[in-house]
């Protein structure tokens, strides 16, 4: 089975046209990928790629040198993990070789730069490898003070050792191989990765955008004007409310009417 294959594997196939399928999963992707971009580590797009470079402070004091690292709280990149998982399962509609495959569906008359730029999303979409080890920016050891050393890890392999051993699951052989870096060490490298997906998906979601405005999808209004985040959470409906002791039966004239048949 070829790439493209296999990324279309789990699509409905039976009485669909190729169109068809591609834009189903583009109008999933872009609901996701809209309650990506409303989360709140992505309100300072700048911020969200500062947190994806890695960025690192030396302090130099007479005592010693300090590498400093300053990440968001650890509840927001949580939450933002759990709304880009999708993206990277093969079996979800909006897994992001499925979406990939879709845009370059549609991208075929778009003109050499948008294809060139659906082709590079495609290529950075690749090197995320929830089972691999490569390196995306940073590979650590650590050294405990009895000279015991870990092996030297990838920013992949501890990042996804904290997505799926301390957050979403409890993957007790990646946490076991990452044990000498604990939480801290696996939340360090989990950051720059969840906020690496985030400007992904945002840019991903703009390509499907250009897309549409070129005419060359045709998407509903209704996928990019729904609310897909609750934002308020204090709910006051207007209600008629009766009372009454337990196991008392509801009255007639408050049961709703049957529906025909």
């Amino acid at each position: 089975m070829s790439a493209d294959a296999e990324g279309d594997a789990k699509l409905p196939a039976q009485g669909q046209s190729a169109a068809e399928r591609h834009i189903q999963v583009l109008g999933a992707f872009v609901l996701r990928a809209r309650r990506v971009e409303a989360h709140s580590l992505a309100s300072d797009v700048e911020a969200l790629w500062k947190v994806s470079a890695v960025e690192m402070v030396i302090e130099v004091t007479r005592e010693a040198t300090f590498i400093r690292q300053t990440f968001p709280p650890e509840e927001q990149v949580e939450s933002a993990a759990a709304r880009v998982r999708p993206i990277l399962l093969e079996t979800e509609e909006v897994y992001h070789r499925k979406v990939m495959n879709a845009l370059g569906f549609f991208a075929r008359d778009a003109g050499a730069e948008l294809i060139e730029k659906i082709a590079a999303l495609r290529r950075e979409w690749t090197r995320i490898q929830p089972r691999g080890t490569n390196v995306l920016g940073s590979s650590v050891q650590m050294e405990h003070p009895d000279g015991t050393r870990s092996d030297f890890l990838s920013d992949t392999q501890l990042a996804f050792a904290w997505i799926y051993g301390d957050v979403v699951h409890n993957d007790s052989e990646r946490l076991a191989a990452t044990e000498m870096h604990g939480v801290e060490g696996r939340f360090k490298a989990a950051a720059p990765i969840v906020a690496r997906l985030m400007l992904l998906t945002i840019s991903t979601l703009n390509a499907t955008r250009k897309l549409r405005t070129l005419g060359l999808i045709e998407l509903p209004d209704a996928l990019f004007e729904a609310e897909v985040v609750v934002r308020e959470t204090t709910f006051r409906s207007r209600a008629n409310v009766w009372t009454a002791p337990l196991g008392t039966p509801i009255p007639d004239h408050l049961r709703p009417p049957p529906t025909e048949g």
